[in-house]
């Protein structure tokens, strides 16, 4: 089903979640084994140009492919993944990390892009931000 699904896409799309695919995992190999510090700057890196897709196409992609990949892509993951997609693409995407204290410390992360919340945006409200990158 999920391959008949894709034969519908035109190929810019399938590219697209393919490349959504790659960060998701790049970004969960990054938060499980580095600092992350390190984790964070390695989403920062701008790596030339990838393609013309909107960021919310962009957006639209890592949320598809997150709840498909054979490991949990928390929030950290997909916003480390759609930051790294839209730098590639030269758009300033910011990546916040937020707390929020409530029967136990949580945390979300998300990814803005002039001021407009492109994923993380269901959650964001309930969490005071405590960092931001770039």
């Amino acid at each position: 089903m999920l391959i008949r699904r894709l034969r519908t896409l035109d190929p810019a799309a399938r590219r697209l979640l393919f490349e959504a695919a790659v960060e998701l995992a790049r970004a969960n190999v990054r938060t499980r084994w580095l600092p992350f510090a390190e984790a964070i700057a390695q989403s920062n890196r701008r790596a030339g140009v990838a393609g013309l897709q909107t960021p919310e196409a962009c957006a639209w992609g890592v949320r598809a492919v997150a709840s498909r990949v054979p490991f949990r892509a928390r929030c950290l993951q997909q916003a480390l993944a759609l930051q790294r997609m839209l730098h590639r693409r030269g758009q300033p995407a910011r990546l916040h990390y937020g707390l929020a204290m409530e029967a136990e410390l949580e945390a979300h992360a998300w990814v803005s892009l002039h001021g407009t919340i492109l994923i993380g945006a269901e959650e964001a409200g309930r969490f005071q931000e405590v960092a931001s990158w770039p």
